[in-house]
Order: structure tokens, then C-alpha cells, then sequence
């Protein structure tokens, strides 16, 4: 993917990208994060192209605070 993703741009943006997806390996995730302005990247250890089981309390607690708006 390359260049900037503008629209949208005030949205907050959480792309949230597994480090073992076979389907769409971390680079593509890496590149919707750097292509979208102030968006943010959780990356997963050791999850594939789906959530993990269960999900961690990382995950959890980083989905929440995105929700509720709170930007680093």
C-alpha cells in the first residue's frame, strides 16, 4: 500500500494486526497504520489472521481506551 489515506482523517483509527497472519503478513498491517494519519497499531504476538483466544487483557483494555477516545 502506498501513500496516505486522507479521508477519515479525524477518525480515530485502531488497526489491530496479528504478527503470525499468514494471509496478510504484519508488513501490510504496518502499512495501513503508516498510511492512515495519527491512526494507532496493536499488533498481536503470536495470533494469526483472527482474534486470539481468549483475548488478552492487553488487547481488551487497548480496544477500550480507543473507544472512549483517548489518544496517546
Amino acid at each position: 500500500m502506498a501513500g496516505t489515506l486522507t479521508h477519515g482523517e479525524q477518525l480515530l483509527t485502531l488497526v489491530v494486526h496479528g504478527d503470525h497472519d499468514p494471509v496478510l503478513p504484519l508488513p501490510h498491517g504496518k502499512a495501513l497504520h503508516d498510511a492512515i494519519p495519527r491512526a494507532r497499531l496493536l499488533v498481536l504476538e503470536g495470533t494469526g489472521h483472527g482474534p486470539p483466544e481468549p483475548v488478552s487483557e492487553d488487547c481488551v483494555s487497548t480496544l477500550v481506551r480507543h473507544t472512549e477516545g483517548d489518544r496517546p
